[in-house]
């Protein structure tokens, strides 16, 4: 038997931060993410051989082989993610399994994630478990918050699952809520039509960037900040909601101030540099995807300086990402052999 399945990067547009467990079960969260045409893709085939085959085709380009029923150990390699979803899966038949994806690794779009996600969906149809995408969301989040200790937030994993643009509430009781942001087709349009991603190279340490976060957000301003970022996702519905998407781009730029106060090491001189030149040459505001020191940068431009502002950002090493929103989530399907 042969699966594939897919899950989708996204760009967290406004509330990050506030979907990390150490503020929300005090406080409360709410995001507003969007998934993209860009995805994580599991390939997994099944073996007569006794031994799990892994490659990890657009991470680190090598294959590592497992014995069927035996605990995985970890080793802190990339390859971890997926031995854990392996463990949990408690998968006991020989396999092949190829992980891959169109997106450029560690960008800040939530690429492991979508990984997970992509396994463990594919994993599930194999052992013939229902395919619920809040349990595969749940199944993601413990295997990389609680297995792996790995920190940072929720969004991403229940965003992939789901796909489209959501507004995504979490609880003091842990309860998650996704609810999709009610805009219009011509809303949507306009919106993407004004916003350039770029990758920025430069990988980053998630571990450290979020450990930076973490260490800075029981402060009093902090909490401040978060609470201004909730507020913000409000403000951001309603506008999208009444068709406009005309302060999109200012409250974009708000966000990423208040970023840079809550994780100073979230930028350096070269994206404060590279940031300056596009707001000079006619972006209206933008920040770093994910969280930050280094990847992909979401810029809102008004088309008639995009053409400019993609040259001066070239010209610094940014290369530009084409994206399109994406309304679909993990997709899973079986191929007969």
């Amino acid at each position: 038997m042969l699966i594939i399945s897919s899950a989708p990067v996204r760009i967290s547009l406004i509330g990050g931060g506030t979907d990390i467990p150490l503020y929300f079960l005090r406080h409360g969260g709410s995001v507003i993410s969007a998934t993209i045409n860009l995805c994580a893709q599991a390939v997994v085939k099944t073996s007569s051989k006794p031994i799990i085959r892994l490659t990890l085709q657009d991470y680190s380009d090598k294959t590592e082989t497992y014995p069927v029923k035996s605990k995985l150990a970890y080793d802190g390699s990339v390859f971890d993610l997926f031995k854990a979803a392996i463990n949990k899966m408690k998968i006991s038949q020989g396999l092949d399994i190829t992980i891959k994806g169109n997106f450029p690794p560690g960008s800040g779009l939530g690429s492991s994630s979508a990984a997970i996600v992509a396994l463990i969906g594919a994993l599930s149809k194999l052992t013939n478990r229902n395919i619920n995408p809040r349990n595969i969301a749940k199944t993601a989040i413990e295997i990389e918050r609680e297995i792996l200790k790995v920190p940072g937030g929720w969004q991403d994993q229940y965003t992939s699952v789901y796909g489209g643009i959501n507004n995504i509430k979490f609880y003091k009781n842990k309860r998650v809520q996704i609810t999709p942001v009610n805009i219009s087709a011509n809303t949507i349009n306009k919106l993407e039509k004004s916003l350039l991603i770029f990758d920025l190279g430069g990988r980053r340490s998630e571990k450290t960037q979020q450990e930076s976060l973490l260490k800075n957000l029981d402060k009093e301003e902090s909490l401040k900040h978060l609470e201004t970022l909730k507020d913000m996702t409000k403000k951001t519905i309603r506008f999208l909601e009444k068709d406009n998407t005309d302060p999109f781009g200012t409250i974009l730029h708000k966000s990423w101030l208040i970023k840079k106060k809550l994780n100073p090491i979230a930028t350096n001189p070269k994206i404060d540099h590279i940031y300056n030149i596009a707001r000079t040459n006619g972006a209206v505001g933008g920040k770093i995807l994910g969280s930050g020191g280094g990847g992909c940068i979401l810029l809102n431009v008004p088309v008639k300086h995009q053409k400019q502002v993609t040259s001066e950002l070239q010209k610094l090493g940014a290369k530009r990402i084409s994206f399109r929103f994406w309304n679909s989530g993990l997709q899973v399907k079986s191929v007969q052999q």
